[in-house]
């Protein structure tokens, strides 16, 4: 009987989660003449690849606490991974502690109830969101109102929302706060490792890192929704609606933004316009879209010495990877009567239309990028714009400001020419 050893230190976590990860690819490369047996190792390779991901990311995040504990110092404001909401040091304000719903928040706020309807006038509010309320933007142009909901003795609170995404792009970024309308940084340009074994007595060799001054402007971004009167009054149904369709669209603009944003005033400089890394999938080659991930992973490890954490793709080619079978009809990545589970080499996936379809994104994240966000998301309610005043329409204001800061782009790969 062999005694096994759980790997203990991140060291040990990162060697025995890459040997995992060489079996498994090892198994996958005979694809599609894979046997049932070693369809199961794959399945049981692929539990344990996850298992000490998740076990790296702990570690990692430990890590990460006592280097701050240490050095006391950093980029002022509250890290993403702290969900208590406390004031940054020399703030005397609090972000809201518990997750309401930026429906109640409206309807709780003074605004809202400071609102009179005879005299078609009310005070303005800034609703301050926590961390993990913090998105981005709404963009629509129709008016919301009650037509097609005639007047009756009961009507039911809530609105039907429409089908959308869920994108989850900012959860792969670390996230805090700054003060400034830009953020300068020093992204790592020069990286040359000289550290070897030395004689007694010799001279040791010098190592090379060279940095380059960045600046991240702090761009916003934000919209307008136009509410009837009458539907203003109902509050169930206007807290209902901005709890569901106005927080999904927020989210929407802002995930669009972090992945595809030209760096061209006033869009964000976006993933892809930042990385420097590519991976192509060569027409014909025959390599699926699990092996272009993972050669994007090598080129990350190889060139910019991280470690990736994560991975964007289109659903088409996610589908792709979901669907892969044996020679006998065994799916690899898992039964359709199960939750597989939305990862690729043991880093979460996060599977969003905002992503071209033939194109994907790998990267260490958790290290290499940074979200700034200078102020959170804000409701204002105004009943003076334009002629709202006249036809007894509520104009309801959503904004924010942020950056995205990429410390090393070599840490981020494109993947391109991925099959559906």
């Amino acid at each position: 009987m062999t005694a096994s050893i759980e790997p203990r230190t991140l060291a040990d976590v990162r060697g025995v989660l890459n040997n995992r990860r060489d079996g498994q690819k090892a198994l996958l490369d005979k694809y599609p003449e894979i046997s049932g047996d070693e369809v199961k190792e794959i399945q049981r390779l692929d539990q344990e690849i996850n298992d000490l991901a998740d076990r790296e990311r702990q570690l990692v995040d430990v890590e990460r606490i006592r280097a701050d504990v240490a050095k006391a110092a950093g980029l002022a404001g509250v890290d993403a991974r702290d969900r208590r909401g406390e004031a940054a040091p020399g703030e005397d304000r609090v972000v809201d502690q518990t997750w309401r719903g930026l429906g109640k928040l409206f309807t709780d706020s003074p605004a809202y109830k400071g609102y009179k309807r005879g005299m078609r006038q009310g005070p303005t509010v800034e609703v301050e969101l926590s961390e993990a309320q913090l998105t981005a933007l709404l963009v629509t142009k129709a008016t919301l109102t009650t037509v097609g909901a005639p007047p009756e003795s009961m009507r039911l609170p809530f609105i039907l929302p429409g089908a959308l995404r869920r994108p989850t792009v900012a959860s792969l970024i670390p996230q805090g706060s700054t003060t400034a309308a830009a953020v300068k940084y020093l992204e790592e340009t020069t990286t040359t490792n000289a550290i070897a074994a030395t004689a007694e007595g010799a001279t040791k060799p010098e190592l090379t890192l060279g940095f380059t001054e960045r600046t991240a402007p702090v761009r916003k971004i934000a919209g307008i929704l136009k509410v009837t009167d009458e539907t203003l009054e109902d509050q169930p149904l206007i807290e209902s609606y901005l709890n569901t369709r106005l927080q999904t669209l927020m989210l929407i603009s802002e995930e669009d933004e972090l992945i595809n944003g030209d760096n061209t005033a006033p869009h964000l400089n976006g993933l892809i316009t930042a990385s420097t890394n590519t991976e192509a999938k060569t027409a014909g080659a025959g390599d699926s879209v699990v092996e272009t991930f993972y050669r994007a992973m090598t080129k990350i490890r190889l060139t910019s010495f991280l470690e990736p954490s994560g991975g964007i793709l289109h659903p088409t080619n996610w589908q792709s990877v979901q669907l892969m079978k044996t020679t006998d009809g065994i799916y690899i990545w898992g039964s359709p009567a199960d939750p597989a589970p939305q990862r690729l080499w043991g880093v979460p996936v996060v599977v969003t239309p905002a992503m071209a379809a033939g194109t994907g994104k790998v990267g260490a994240y958790d290290t290499a990028t940074l979200i700034a966000r200078r102020s959170a998301v804000s409701l204002d309610i105004a009943t003076e714009n334009e002629d709202d005043w006249r036809k007894n329409i509520v104009a309801i204001r959503v904004e924010e400001r942020l950056a995205l800061l990429v410390f090393r782009p070599l840490a981020l790969c494109d993947l391109t020419g991925l099959s559906a």
